[in-house]
């Protein structure tokens, strides 16, 4: 049996023009699926402003949140955060934890003050979380409506729910 994990790139270029030829409608349908996700934010640089944001809805302060944390409450709300902004720059990463961008990944990085391994793996984290506990998904819900309806205060052109 053949892994796919284990075939390169002109492989999955082959499988994708056997599937549009031997299963167009599977094709239409796939596609449909992966536009769904597409990202609603992709200017890094707002990932600042919006870690503010979030900091000031939640009541604590920027820095207690950045840097190596200890206590679990500062991680948890670190992956909430981390799980609105991936709502955000990466929803398809909820399909497949693999499609997580290397400049989303930098950009929480430094943002956070967190290695990318660390980033990566709280991404990681919060995509169980979220299929997993259904109270951890509304939490997310709710804490990027903050989010969003702090920042269309100050930007207006910014994008909604």
């Amino acid at each position: 049996m053949l892994m796919l994990e284990a075939i390169g790139e002109k492989q999955y270029r082959m499988l994708g023009r056997l599937v549009i030829k031997k299963y167009p409608e599977l094709a239409k349908e796939l596609l449909a699926s992966y536009m769904q996700h597409q990202p609603l934010e992709m200017d890094h640089t707002k990932l600042k402003n919006y870690f503010t944001i979030f900091c000031r809805t939640q009541g604590v302060k920027e820095e207690d949140y950045r840097g190596p944390l200890f206590k679990s409450e500062k991680v948890s709300k670190r992956r909430l955060f981390t799980a609105c902004m991936m709502h955000l720059y990466c929803p398809q990463v909820y399909h497949d934890v693999s499609l997580s961008r290397t400049g989303f990944v930098l950009a929480m990085s430094e943002t956070l003050r967190q290695k990318p391994a660390n980033v990566s793996s709280t991404i990681r984290e919060v995509v169980l979380w979220e299929n997993r506990y259904d109270d951890f998904a509304s939490t997310v819900e709710q804490s990027l409506e903050k989010i969003l309806n702090n920042d269309n205060k100050n930007y207006p052109q910014t994008l909604s729910l």
